[in-house]
Formats: structure tokens, sequence, C-alpha cells
């Protein structure tokens, strides 16, 4: 990645825009002055709506390349639902785990037949859609199939994209 022609740390350069921002510049405006001085074109990137990103990357709508979507909980009332679950179910408080390893709940086959839940595969991607700071904005990966809870979205990846892990 090209170095910025400052001396300025990663650290050094975060809190400069923090301060920047508190001093009443824009998050376009601090975000403009902390752009490195060189040509990035020259070094392998490209311009891009987001950013510069490196020349070989594609930006695409995330629609083209993965299902989106989230999950539900089932009635806790409908024993039936609950009561010798087999299937991996995850509420919100598991993004924290950040790699998902197993589940706590589990919900039977007939809860996954009569209700919205999706099965998911390995390698999905969960980000926790509500909370003040625990869980809201958080993401973490499944290492297994589970279901989801409504508060958590779930991005699938289509075959163009191949998991890094």
């Amino acid at each position: 990645m090209p170095q910025n022609a400052s001396s300025e740390t990663p650290e050094q350069r975060a809190q400069s825009l923090k301060d920047s921002s508190k001093a009443g510049l824009s998050a376009e405006a601090s975000a403009k002055a902390a752009l490195p001085a060189v040509d990035l074109s020259k070094a392998g990137y490209k311009k891009t709506p987001l950013w510069w990103l490196p020349v070989e990357w594609e930006v695409v709508k995330i629609a083209d390349v993965a299902t989106v979507g989230n999950g539900t909980t089932p009635s806790r009332k409908n024993k039936e639902y609950w009561e010798n679950g087999q299937i991996p179910w995850l509420p919100t408080g598991k993004v924290n785990d950040i790699e998902i390893e197993f589940a706590d709940e589990f919900i039977t086959e007939k809860a996954l037949e009569e209700t919205s839940l999706k099965l998911l595969p390995v390698h999905t991607v969960l980000v926790g859609m509500i909370g003040q700071g625990k869980t809201r904005g958080m993401s973490a990966i499944t290492k297994l199939e589970a279901t989801v809870n409504q508060n958590f979205a779930y991005i699938v990846s289509k075959e163009k994209l191949v998991p890094l892990c």
C-alpha cells in the first residue's frame, strides 16, 4: 500500500482525523486532508465511487455476489419448535464470538419447516442490526450451519465470491 508522505503512524493519522472532525471539518474534508501525496493510479490503484481500490478489484452490487437476508425467532410458546431441537439457532449476542463455532440453542425440523428460517451454510457472514454498541454493526462468520434470529443480517456469498477463511 502506498506510504503517506508524512511520518505519521496510522494511530496518529486516526487521531488527526478525529481531531479535525471535532474541529468542525466534515468527514469528507477530513478524508481529503488525509489523502496521500502520491498518484495512486500509478501505484496500482484505480479511483472508484467508493475510494481508491487495487486495479484488480471490482466494485459490484452486493446482490450480484451474495444473498442478503435476516432470520427469525420461532415462537417460544410452541414447544415443538424448541424441545429436543438439533438445528443450531443463533441469537445476536453470538456476534461477539467473531468466529461462531457452536450454538447454545437449537430448534427442531418442524420450526425450520413452518417458519421463515433458513439454514445458513458455513462461512455465512452475520451482522448485528440492533443494540447499543455491543452487537449493532458487529460482524462474525459462521463455522457451522445454523439459523439466526431476526436481529441478524446474513450475507451468503454466491459462486463469484471466494471466502478467505
